[in-house]
């Protein structure tokens, strides 16, 4: 049995015969490309029934027990289905429609919230301790960022600097000669989140998945308003939205900075990267309403 035949009966795996079913699953634990769209399958499912539990709409009867590894977590579930929205013919009635729809409106509201979120340690030892997990990025036109969940530091070609420290950006203009600090009510992310919330589930779409900077990225299409359309590709890795472009006449607009370089980098937890302080001379403005006071959550761990 070929890949491409496989992937296709694993979504009508429930009206498969018995000996078809064992002829799939024996195809499914030789080829890992097959196996993991049949966790991802299941994993669907599974979101489906949690969305729908309220709901009167018949799903497909449980598998029979497979000793493939997958768990039933409610996250990675939806996760999953945002994957397989595209290809589920088989489940195109409008209540199902209308629950994938939510969950995925669910998906990218937590992916917002996510980001606010430093990256962990996968392994438990000493350096979870001693060192800090910070994405790098490097664009085409010479600046670099880092970030770690709401903390934020871009350098430019030019000398400017700007730093994202919990309640407070901190902005140097090297040119101008100075430093403005602007005192943040929410993040980026929390904003998003916000809007995201008053939108109709089906102002959400799935665009699959893509390749940028060497790695790969799942993109999503929001619709904010009739006359504002929003592209976001976020790292599957790490979560962070490393393109985010403007749509227009169904096309999307790449006018900021590329990215040619993206990864995750340990650092010491001493590195002092989100500290920016004014140099000597510089015009200090403050752009806040109440005495800057750096927080536990804005602080330089």
């Amino acid at each position: 049995m070929n890949c491409e035949k496989c992937q296709e009966k694993i979504l009508i795996f429930d009206q498969l015969s018995e000996p078809e079913q064992d002829a799939l699953l024996e195809h499914i634990e030789e080829c890992e490309e097959c196996s993991e769209s049949f966790e991802q399958f299941l994993q669907l499912e599974e979101a489906l029934d949690i969305i729908l539990e309220d709901k009167e709409v018949m799903l497909p009867q449980k598998k029979k027990q497979q000793p493939l590894p997958y768990k039933y977590l409610k996250r990675a579930a939806l996760i999953c289905a945002s994957l397989f929205i595209l290809c589920l013919a088989a489940w195109n009635t409008p209540p199902v429609k209308a629950a994938i729809e939510r969950a995925l409106n669910e998906l990218i509201r937590d992916k917002f919230l996510e980001m606010d979120k430093p990256l962990e340690h996968k392994d438990e030892d000493k350096k979870k301790k001693e060192t800090e997990l910070i994405i790098y990025i490097v664009f085409d036109d010479s600046s670099k960022q880092y970030v770690s969940g709401r903390k934020e530091r871009r350098e430019y070609e030019n000398g400017n600097v700007t730093v994202v420290n919990g309640k407070f950006q901190k902005s140097y203009d090297k040119e101008e000669n100075t430093f403005t600090i602007t005192e943040l009510l929410l993040t980026a992310s929390q904003v998003t989140q916000d809007i995201l919330k008053e939108l109709d589930p089906d102002q959400i779409k799935s665009l699959g998945e893509t390749t940028i900077a060497g790695r790969k990225a799942d993109r999503y299409q929001i619709t904010y308003s009739a006359d504002r359309t929003v592209e976001f590709w976020f790292d599957k890795e790490t979560g962070y939205v490393v393109k985010e472009m403007l749509v227009a006449e169904g096309k999307a607009i790449d006018d900021q900075p590329k990215v040619i370089q993206f990864e995750v980098k340990e650092y010491e937890k001493n590195h002092g990267l989100f500290k920016l302080e004014p140099p000597e001379g510089a015009e200090i403005i403050e752009e806040f309403n109440s005495p800057i006071e750096e927080t536990d959550e804005g602080s330089e761990q």
